[in-house]
């Protein structure tokens, strides 16, 4: 019964984004791409998509308490894509996404941290300086944790790389090296 309940809630709140981006995005010159919606035990919702505007790529959410907030732009250097986002069942949510750092001209990975009724916080960049990032993948394990894994380049190496952050207890742990 549980799983339909939230099968219904799941469907609902798809319906609901996509009528969003009809009215919002799609009869404007705006283009949304990569839509990625996450529900907590309560049935608060968060939703991240990215936003090609024709100048900017960008990374936006909308929360969902009693209804869904206006669309808000989370990333904060252009381009922003390929977002992905995770959510306890409390509701604390991670969202991570690629963004170009224009100062070291190489793409980075960033994440920002949400509450149903927190908002976002600000972006945390997690690559270094001279490491351009390739792929990268975003999980919360049973202890409530965000993980990430991502693969770059640092010279002619490839790597492998994971960091783990108690979700509003802290901030991430020192990157790792797996390979």
């Amino acid at each position: 019964m549980k799983f339909l309940q939230h099968k219904k809630l799941i469907l609902q709140a798809l319906a609901t984004i996509l009528c969003s981006f009809s009215t919002n995005f799609l009869f404007s010159d705006n283009f949304p791409s990569n839509p990625h919606i996450v529900i907590d035990g309560s049935g608060n919702q968060i939703a991240v998509w990215d936003v090609n505007t024709g100048t900017t790529n960008i990374v936006q959410s909308s929360i969902f308490t009693l209804s869904w907030s206006a669309a808000t732009t989370i990333s904060t250097t252009n381009p922003a894509f390929n977002s992905q986002i995770v959510m306890t069942s409390t509701g604390n949510a991670v969202a991570a996404w690629i963004a170009l750092d224009s100062v070291n001209q190489v793409y980075c990975l960033c994440t920002a941290t949400a509450t149903p009724l927190g908002g976002w916080s600000a972006p945390t960049t997690h690559t270094a300086t001279n490491e351009q990032l390739n792929q990268f993948d975003l999980k919360i394990n049973s202890l409530g944790e965000a993980v990430l894994i991502w693969t770059s380049i640092i010279g002619n190496s490839t790597n492998v790389w994971t960091s783990t952050q108690s979700i509003f207890s802290g901030g991430w742990g020192t990157p790792t090296q797996l390979f």
